[in-house]
């Protein structure tokens, strides 16, 4: 796997993550209950999130770069 590669599954994962957080999608892993630990535990807000979205470069830009 090339680091393209690996980068976008690090960005579908954030993607999954905040997707369940601002939809507050609760389910039970292990006896923890998700949503509840991204909201209490882990607490991400909307300016964490804005700060992601923009300090994360997309796939395509990297792509350029690489080529």
């Amino acid at each position: 796997i090339n680091m393209i590669g690996l980068y976008a599954i690090f960005k579908a994962l954030l993607v999954i993550i905040w997707i369940i957080d601002i939809l507050n999608i609760d389910f039970v892993i292990n006896g923890i209950h998700i949503a509840e630990f991204l909201d209490v535990t882990v607490p991400l807000n909307g300016w964490f999130w804005l700060l992601v979205w923009l300090l994360v470069p997309t796939i395509t830009g990297l792509s350029k770069k690489e080529n």
